[in-house]
């Protein structure tokens, strides 16, 4: 049985062999059933699914934030009912919050305004679906372990003047005092405030 995928998105992907020009196995991952469809996971590879939904596989990779660490900051966006869609994403020992401040309601308003009544119920939730399909997520706070024994995080927010860029705002706390104090200030006029 071939090893499939289904991403965020809905979207199916398969998972291929191929050869790279020295003749090593190459895998990758497609929405084709076409080519040679392996029946396993090699050995020391994960699936990995990106912030943009696309689908890898990578190597394992070591695990140093903790699944609670992760569902700390999951844990206070959730209390964030201003954030339409957030995401969150683990790169070694990092904690990446990504934002989208599209709002599909707001959207789907202004698309009835502009074309009149023309959205039935079932239009509308078409036009609801689609929009989602296709959110633009941006990277806003990076919680990095500092301290291995100790468990505290420096708190970093996305800056927008001229090239983006990182912004210290806080240092060696706990990530749930970090995330606690921080995450409310997602996607409010507060967070260009924070240095």
């Amino acid at each position: 049985m071939e090893i499939t995928y289904k991403n965020r998105k809905g979207d199916r992907y398969y998972l291929h062999e191929g050869k790279t020009k020295i003749g090593n196995p190459k895998y990758f991952f497609s929405k084709k059933i076409k080519g040679i469809l392996p029946e396993r996971i090699p050995d020391g590879y994960e699936i990995y699914e990106n912030i943009d939904a696309l689908v890898f596989l990578r190597k394992i990779q070591p695990k140093i934030i903790t699944d609670e660490e992760v569902n700390t900051v999951k844990s206070y966006l959730e209390k964030c009912t201003h954030i339409p869609h957030w995401q969150v994403e683990v790169k070694k020992n990092t904690i990446i919050v990504y934002t989208s401040d599209d709002n599909e309601k707001d959207m789907i308003n202004e698309c009835s305004n502009v074309f009149g009544g023309l959205f039935s119920p079932i239009k509308k939730d078409l036009l609801e679906r689609a929009l989602k399909r296709n959110i633009r997520y941006m990277p806003m706070y990076k919680f990095t372990l500092k301290d291995s024994v100790s468990r505290n995080f420096n708190l970093e927010r996305q800056y927008f003047r001229g090239e983006c860029g990182w912004m210290k705002i806080d240092y060696e706390k706990s990530l749930d005092e970090l995330a606690k104090k921080y995450c409310k200030y997602l996607n409010t006029e507060g967070f260009f405030e924070l240095c």
